[in-house]
């Protein structure tokens, strides 16, 4: 069984450096991390680029998906920058 993360450590950071945590994202490629950006109640992004990802499919349905570091790039230009 798959160890999920805790989102204590990462909401504590956000909490210190980014003023509660406006405008944060996790980004992952398994379910676990899909799962621990959603219990941290930020945006998540799911990653299937690199090459030995962990979920073909993701089970927890992340905000966003991307296949390609170019379309995530995309994205964040649009979106953040």
């Amino acid at each position: 069984m798959a160890r999920l993360c805790a989102p204590t450590g990462y909401m504590h950071h956000s909490k210190v450096h980014f003023h509660e945590g406006t405008g944060l994202f996790f980004i992952g490629d398994s379910d676990a991390d899909i799962k621990a950006g959603k219990d941290a109640d930020v945006t998540t992004i799911g990653v299937q680029w690199l090459p030995n990802y962990q979920a073909p499919e993701f089970t927890v349905e992340p905000d966003h998906q991307f296949g390609s570091v170019a379309d995530f790039k995309s994205y964040l230009e649009k979106s953040v920058i």
